[in-house]
């Protein structure tokens, strides 16, 4: 989906500017809402890489990839 790939390379560029969605140790978790569609790009941030965690529908199954957070990734 181009709409995806939008919002990833808009997060690769900034992706402090992105919702914040909490922490876990030293990991930073955010998301970016995808344009014109429902779905979201959840994403790890760490001091050297971003780490897509879950691309996720804002309706369906909410909150299925939340147990990915407590994760090492």
């Amino acid at each position: 989906m181009l709409a995806v790939r939008e919002t990833v390379l808009a997060l690769r560029e900034a992706p402090e500017s992105h919702s914040p969605l909490g922490e876990a140790g030293s990991f930073r978790f955010r998301q970016a809402k995808v344009r014109r569609f429902p779905y979201r790009v959840v994403f790890l941030e760490t001091d050297t890489e971003l780490l897509i965690v879950a691309v996720a529908h804002e309706r369906r199954r909410p909150g299925y990839w939340q147990s990915r957070l407590t994760e090492e990734p």
